[in-house]
């Protein structure tokens, strides 16, 4: 005598089958979810860290020109090296380096310049600090991740 499959042990396999399926191709959506949120960290990381840098020499090369001392949007120095003016703006989502826009197109930059030590009579060696909130613009949620950071710099010519 042959000894079939009933109909309800094919059910049951097909449904333990549906199951261990459902259950990989979750796992692996929430791999890809993650995957995308890692890219998405390091980009805007890259974009700070050029950003910093970037600024870090330029300011400690140069002397801060901004009149008055206090938070502003905006940073004026001259280059020591060529005497060439430079201003960084904070503007509609973006940082502007004599308005060529420094951060990738794919991340918003939003941020301040504090500046002190400008004002002669305080005897203090200009400095700013740099505060900036980056964040991904990326369609999808595990993509629009903010950081903050913040930086202090001084420029390196004394000016009293």
């Amino acid at each position: 005598m042959k000894k079939a499959v009933t109909l309800i042990e094919f059910i049951v396999a097909i449904g333990i089958f549906s199951i261990v399926i459902v259950i990989i191709m979750s796992s692996f959506s929430m791999a890809i979810k993650a995957q995308k949120r890692v890219i998405s960290i390091q980009n805007i990381q890259d974009n700070a860290k050029f950003i910093l840098d970037f600024m870090t020499k330029e300011t400690r090369m140069s002397i801060i020109d901004n009149v008055t001392d206090g938070i502003s949007n905006s940073l004026r120095m001259t280059r020591s090296s060529d005497k060439t003016s430079v201003v960084y703006t904070f503007d509609k989502g973006g940082l502007t380096r004599n308005n060529v826009i420094m951060n990738s197109s794919d991340i918003s930059v939003t941020g301040s310049f504090y500046i002190s030590g400008v004002v002669d009579n305080d005897n203090a060696q200009p400095r700013v600090t740099i505060t900036m909130k980056l964040k991904g613009l990326g369609g999808q949620t595990e993509e629009e991740i903010e950081i903050n950071t913040q930086a202090t710099l001084c420029q390196r010519f004394l000016d009293f």
